[in-house]
């Protein structure tokens, strides 16, 4: 039987249910990702995508983010971040979407919203870090902001490749930072990774 453990954010313990399928973002792990993403997180639209317990998108709210989407296909998790959200007074300005990721990301060219940050945490070593990034390009016309940047937390066994990437040549960095069993990749665009050159 799953058991309630508590999850630190901001000095206060927040309850998430343990299990094998729930993996939260550890807290040095997660003071990484805002070392690296830095002050980009000011006042930014932020997409936590795979978004688990929700730590990384409440920990960017908490640090000052406009807002912050999450989407989550476990009911039990979605659950979990709105309560957390309600007990960190974050509701205002967070939306919880409960679906698989790739099905979000193919249904996004409806929705006319944009991101500067996009992390992205698919659970390790199933294959899904590629084809996440390539859905994110490929498939979302306009959900990178321009100057916005992806993160993606993966394995450190399942490495990204620049030059597989849709669009390679419009990325300015693609960095890694490796923490254990984990692999951070920053990816910076040069112009708008995500968008499609138009013929005027």
């Amino acid at each position: 039987m799953p058991r309630t453990r508590g999850l630190r954010i901001g000095g206060r313990r927040l309850p998430y249910t343990a299990s094998e399928k729930v993996r939260p973002t550890m807290g040095m792990v997660r003071l990484a990702i805002f070392n690296i993403v830095g002050p980009k997180i000011a006042d930014a639209r932020f997409l936590d995508l795979f978004a688990g317990t929700g730590s990384v998108g409440i920990e960017a709210l908490r640090l000052g983010a406009r807002s912050a989407t999450f989407v989550e296909e476990r009911t039990e998790c979605c659950r979990i971040i709105r309560r957390n959200l309600e007990l960190l007074g974050l509701e205002s300005k967070a939306v919880v979407v409960r679906a698989s990721v790739l099905r979000y990301l193919t249904s996004a060219r409806d929705r006319e919203q944009e991101f500067d940050v996009i992390f992205l945490d698919p659970p390790y070593d199933r294959g899904l870090v590629e084809k996440t990034v390539r859905k994110l390009c490929d498939s979302s016309g306009s959900l990178l902001a321009p100057g916005g940047l992806i993160l993606v937390q993966h394995s450190r066994r399942e490495p990204v490749k620049k030059d597989s990437l849709p669009a390679a040549e419009m990325l300015s960095e693609v960095k890694e930072y490796i923490y254990g069993d984990t692999r951070l990749t920053l990816i910076r665009q040069a112009g708008n990774l995500c968008r499609r050159p138009t013929d005027d």
